[in-house]
């Protein structure tokens, strides 16, 4: 029985085992079951996490790239700006220099040619300013290629070169020269005077008129001249200079009183510059043409009790000029006077005349030759109510005493030497309106 007992004991106890067994086989299972799922949801939540890390690192990777291309592309567009920006800074800088150059040049221009825009008369004023300054070639900025310049009594010289020459060489005998103007008419289209006084001191070696090489003297020299331009389209095509070149050399001391008179005193420079214009004066050019050859006594009626004369010789009055021309027409009887241009302003008047003639009588202490002369005055008068209040001469007595001195050897026909005409009809006709 104890052993059936045992048996049923251990029955019952191994089915207690078993439920028991089976309930923690269950609750293993259970358990298994829940680490497993503990586990998957473990994995579940770390491979969750580990693809959330790697999204939001990919997330991070492509905001850091994309802040990447951002950059590169703001880079470029930096890049790009700062190029457009170099180029612009570098035309800036272009335009810089370029405006500076300008401003230069226009500097230049201003100080070379102050009044250029008041016309030719302002720009041939410009151009003596030049001159003065030393500047030679912006001097003869306004001359053609081919202009002409002739100093009465001399060769003319052809081209600019020529003249361009004859200056520099001026300036090496007179480093300080100055041309100042006085007085500047447009008389015409196409025709300017301009009358002032050439002046320097002559420091320096220079060729001389005859060719031949001039030491320096170191003497002052101030002479009046009168210069008429002939221009076209803005350019100088023909200068020529009335001066005496007699009164120069005697300042400089290479002729005596004996060969030449009295020194001529120094001319003075005017002050202040007068510039004319106006209409022509038609009436005025044809009362000049009338008593271009009259005699001294048909004109006295016309000449002012105080009217003042000046010549290379200094100022005169009326009486001294009347008994000065009668003595010229003893000397030359057949003289006549031709115009080769004349032009009236508002009172002022421009006589450019050609004297002729033959030497037949005294004249000056001389005696007759019997030679020939051709020689060239500019004559300028002002008028008021009718009569001649003043008159400016200029000529070169060079010009005349060179004609009736004796020649070189070689030279014995006697003629007076081909001067080159100032006349230009077609020029000098002042245009009717």
């Amino acid at each position: 029985m104890m052993k059936r007992f045992m048996m049923v004991f251990a029955a019952l106890a191994l089915c207690t085992g078993t439920v028991a067994c089976d309930k923690k086989k269950a609750e293993g299972k259970k358990v298994v079951k829940g680490d497993k799922k503990a586990e998957g949801d473990k994995k579940a939540e770390g491979d969750k996490k580990a693809e959330g890390d790697k999204k939001a690192e990919g997330d991070k990777k492509t905001a850091a790239d994309g802040k990447k291309v951002e950059g590169d592309k703001k880079a470029a567009a930096d890049g790009k700006q700062a190029a457009v920006d170099g180029k612009k800074a570098e035309a800036d800088k272009k335009a810089v220099a370029e405006g500076d150059k300008k401003a230069a040049a226009e500097g230049d221009k201003k100080a070379e040619a102050p009044a250029a825009k008041g016309g030719m008369g302002a720009q041939i004023v410009a151009a003596m300013a030049s001159y003065s300054a030393g500047k030679i070639d912006a001097a003869l900025a306004s001359f053609a290629d081919d202009a002409v310049f002739t100093r009465v009594g001399m060769p003319p010289m052809k081209g600019k070169a020529a003249v361009k020459a004859d200056m520099e060489n001026g300036r090496k005998g007179f480093p300080d020269a100055k041309m100042t103007p006085g007085t500047v008419w447009e008389v015409a289209p196409g025709v300017t005077v301009v009358e002032g006084v050439w002046s320097g001191t002559n420091s320096g070696e220079m060729m001389g008129f005859d060719g031949k090489k001039m030491a320096a003297t170191n003497k002052k020299v101030g002479i009046s001249l009168l210069s008429v331009f002939w221009h076209k389209d803005g350019k100088v095509t023909k200068w020529t200079q009335y001066t005496d070149m007699m009164a120069m050399m005697q300042q400089l001391g290479t002729l005596s009183e004996k060969e030449a008179g009295p020194v001529p005193a120094l001319a003075k420079p005017a002050e202040k510059m007068n510039h004319i214009k106006g209409e022509p004066n038609a009436k005025a050019v044809e009362l000049a043409k009338k008593y271009l050859n009259a005699k001294p006594e048909d004109m006295k009626g016309m000449i002012a009790a105080d009217a003042k004369f000046h010549g290379p010789m200094g100022p005169m009055n009326a009486e001294a000029v009347m008994k000065m021309w009668g003595e010229y027409m003893k000397g030359f009887p057949d003289a006549k006077a031709s115009h080769e241009g004349v032009w009236a302003v508002g009172d002022w008047m421009v006589e450019l005349v050609n004297w002729k003639g033959t030497h037949k009588g005294d004249f000056m202490g001389m005696k007759a030759t019997n030679k020939p002369i051709d020689t060239h005055h500019a004559v300028v008068t002002q008028w008021k109510d009718g009569k001649l209040v003043a008159n400016w001469s200029f000529h070169n007595r060079a010009e005349l005493m060179g004609q009736l001195m004796p020649r070189p050897a070689g030279d014995a026909k006697g003629e007076a030497p081909k001067a080159e005409s100032t006349k230009d009809t077609k020029k000098d006709a002042p245009k009717k309106k």
